[in-house]
């Protein structure tokens, strides 16, 4: 049941964010050069350590050991969220969900470099890595419920 009147109402969660940058001015590879960083943590607030510009910021996972899937590995693909709510069935006893949100945790770290080679011509190399991390009872939930749809049963 994905109706709360039915399946309860959660308790407000209070979540955040933090950044910390870091800019490295006049290094000895040319003038104007420089290296920037920023390293980001948030619980409950994903869309300020994923910054795009869509609402709810999705991913995709590549890795693995070769040879599983294809030549990459493992896949996987799907919305991050900033917390998961797990309401009870009433109908059921309360067996699906303790009622309560589960913030999402994530953390990510950007770094680049900038080269100019004269006052019209740079150069610059970046890059950045993220992790999303649900709580244990969130992760079931999740599992559970894609599980459940690979399986062709209906989870609404």
């Amino acid at each position: 049941m994905t109706d709360s009147v039915l399946s309860g109402h959660p308790e407000s969660k209070v979540g955040g964010s933090v950044m910390v940058a870091l800019q490295i001015k006049n290094i000895p590879t040319g003038a104007g050069d420089d290296i920037k960083m920023d390293a980001s943590w948030a619980k409950g607030d994903t869309k300020n350590v994923i910054s795009t510009s869509a609402a709810s910021p999705s991913f995709l996972m590549l890795g693995g050991v070769p040879g599983q899937f294809g030549s990459n590995g493992s896949l996987a693909f799907g919305p991050t969220t900033d917390g998961v709510f797990l309401p009870t069935n009433v109908a059921f006893g309360g067996l699906f969900g303790d009622g309560s949100i589960h913030l999402t945790e994530s953390y990510g770290f950007r770094g680049a470099f900038n080269h100019n080679w004269d006052p019209y011509w740079s150069s610059s190399l970046y890059g950045g890595i993220g992790f999303v991390r649900y709580d244990g009872t969130a992760k079931a939930e999740y599992c559970g419920a894609f599980a459940l749809a690979v399986a062709g049963q209906n989870v609404t």
